[in-house]
């Protein structure tokens, strides 16, 4: 598919490039995913402020690093559209104290990964929608940003979350969200390490 040949060409022109002892091609060998979390948290929040959206507070309960192979741009994007999500979430809903609390676990062979937040939640009717492209349950006007000059929604797009399923289980990974209308969200990632070669 379309996918996999543009993975294929990249990882080609990265090869014949070789400047990064870290990297084979596009894969990251000492792919960090509590860097990387840090990294889309610190983002998501900038652009939150840019669109006045109040920030919560982040709780990392598991802040050992380690290191694994992969595609670590990809696993960044993850990251970053769940992270807005719940940023979203917790705007959305009243008389809670905004938080989110994001897990990092390491079980040799597999990376387990979640996010959890007490935001708004997902109405049950929309959950069998949530991954379709395109698919949103936001209140965004379009019309509002047809001006060049304007910024785009900080979410709304629809594209975020069903991206982020093809690019994990095209790595043989698992992505599953729980969401309980006006109670919140929980997202697992289950990411497996095929090289048994991790460090911790």
């Amino acid at each position: 598919n379309k996918m996999e040949i543009q993975i294929l060409v990249r990882h080609y022109i990265e090869l014949q490039k070789n400047n990064n002892i870290n990297y084979h091609g596009i894969v990251c060998k000492k792919t960090n995913p509590k860097l990387l979390l840090e990294e889309a948290i610190d983002n998501a929040c900038y652009i939150a402020s840019k669109h006045n959206i109040l920030i919560p507070k982040f709780e990392l309960i598991n802040t050992k690093e380690f290191y694994f192979p992969y595609i670590s741009e990809y696993l960044y994007y993850i990251f970053f559209e769940i992270i807005k999500n719940s940023i979203y979430g917790t705007n959305n809903i009243i008389n809670v104290n905004k938080k989110i609390k994001c897990d990092i676990s390491n079980d040799y062979d597999k990376i387990k990964i979640i996010i959890s937040d007490n935001g708004i939640g997902i109405k049950e009717n929309y959950m069998n929608k949530i991954w379709n492209y395109f698919f949103t349950s936001s209140n965004i006007n379009f019309d509002e940003f047809s001006n060049l000059n304007n910024e785009i929604p900080f979410n709304g797009i629809g594209c975020g979350l069903p991206i982020s399923k093809l690019f994990i289980e095209y790595f043989n990974g698992k992505i599953e969200i729980l969401s309980k209308y006006e109670k919140g969200t929980d997202v697992y990632i289950d990411i497996y390490n095929n090289d048994k070669s991790i460090k911790i």
